[in-house]
């Protein structure tokens, strides 16, 4: 599924110890022992793309190397789109690991770092009017291997397994499925049992169970569910639906049903996998969702009901504490609502409140201007800035330093 497909569905840091310096703009607590003080905020904006195109932020991962690496992505007026492969270092130097002239009608969906010590995506290659799932290796020096996913048009999602491989989540006609990768680009795939879905996200538990999630459409109620499975190593599948949320008539209005979007998924440092939810409906709250590897979901409240702002993307961090990114509901983030939401493992959700850099740089924050972010070496946050920032406009990449123990 292409990048513009899958958009419309859905400073420095004080010293450690007594004598840290607080920023109030950024925020600070002390948790655990760790001081968990946000110390400044770099931007590192990427090259302005020529009269009539975008640039767009897709997936990041902290590479082998050190560096983060990140999907590249450009639309032309026509709606066309290319994609590159890019790094940048922990003091904001770009340059490219693989160019679009490499990933000539490829479409990267998804980055993990493998097991192997590669950098390996997740996407599609065009094929006419028909699509192919593919799956690609890059090593450190930039070296690109590709390989076909059989009975899929699309590859959504990766991640890094704790048996050494990577394990990916693919759709193709009318079927779902997870598959596992070896390093040498061998490919295992079992069957899921939903059908012509949409992956959102994927996940290991601190088990060694793998967990999915997505959103399916039912033609018969016109509903979207929202669902997840755990996989076991042997294999085993269990389905956890996540129903509707059901609105009851108000003067002028019925009752309606309004469905559960899932926004991201990651491991956290407790054992337990986290994702966040939403729904488009501002009556209705939006939540980060803790999930044991038994299954037992508890939900968080992330933004109240009437609040605009719902969570993105998460990621671990550090301070066994976990991050999201906010963006607004009608994909429209004002300068005053650009923050990072944070979430410890026992619940406790706070923000941390950026400052508005637009003027000073000339990057909106507007259109989803917090996209993917990632943890990466060093205490640093690393997210999107930008995101479908269209013509031109430029996206950034920006670095939020996380102070690390006492």
């Amino acid at each position: 599924m292409g990048l513009l497909k899958r958009w419309l569905r859905g400073g420095r840091g004080g010293r450690t110890g007594r004598a840290t310096k607080r920023h109030a703009w950024l925020g600070c607590e002390v948790l655990e022992g760790r001081s968990l003080l946000s110390g400044g905020l770099a931007r590192f904006p990427l090259p302005t793309p020529p009269a009539g195109e975008s640039d767009s932020v897709g997936a990041l991962t902290a590479g082998p190397d050190g560096n983060v690496w990140f999907v590249d992505g450009s639309f032309s007026s026509s709606l066309t789109y290319t994609n590159a492969i890019q790094r940048i270092t922990p003091t904001g130097v770009v340059s490219t690991a693989v160019p679009s002239a490499d990933l000539s009608g490829v479409d990267v969906a998804d980055l993990a770092t493998g097991p192997d010590s590669n950098v390996w995506f997740a996407g599609s290659r065009m094929l006419g009017a028909t699509s192919e799932g593919v799956v690609g290796r890059i090593t450190p020096a930039g070296g690109l291997t590709t390989f076909t996913v059989p009975g899929s048009d699309d590859v959504n999602n990766i991640t890094a397994g704790p048996d050494g491989n990577l394990w990916i989540a693919a759709t193709g006609s009318n079927s779902t499925l997870v598959a596992r990768v070896t390093p040498h680009g061998a490919i295992t795939e079992f069957p899921l049992p939903q059908s012509d879905d949409f992956f959102s996200a994927i996940a290991f538990d601190g088990k060694g169970n793998l967990w999915v999630g997505g959103n399916s459409f039912s033609a018969t109620t016109e509903i979207d569910t929202a669902w997840i499975d755990r996989m076991t190593p042997s294999g085993e599948v269990t389905e956890y639906v996540i129903r509707p949320i059901h609105v009851p008539a108000k003067r002028g209005s019925s009752a309606f049903d309004e469905p559960v979007q899932i926004g991201g998924m990651t491991a956290g440092h407790d054992g337990n996998v986290w994702i966040t939810e939403y729904t488009y409906d501002t009556d209705i709250p939006s939540w980060v969702v803790r999930i044991t590897p038994a299954g037992k979901f508890t939900r968080f409240t992330a933004f109240p009901r009437q609040a605009n702002e719902v969570p993105g993307q998460i990621t671990a961090g550090p301070g066994k504490q976990l991050f999201f990114s906010v963006y607004d509901s009608n994909f429209d983030v004002p300068a005053p609502q650009y923050k990072i939401g944070r979430i410890t493992t026992s619940g406790r959700v706070s923000f941390i409140r950026l400052p508005d850099t637009t003027n000073k740089q000339g990057i909106s924050t507007g259109v989803d201007a917090l996209g993917p972010l990632v943890t990466g070496r060093n205490g640093y946050l690393w997210f999107a800035n930008g995101l479908n920032a269209f013509y031109g406009n430029a996206a950034a990449i920006d670095r939020l330093t996380l102070i690390g123990p006492h």
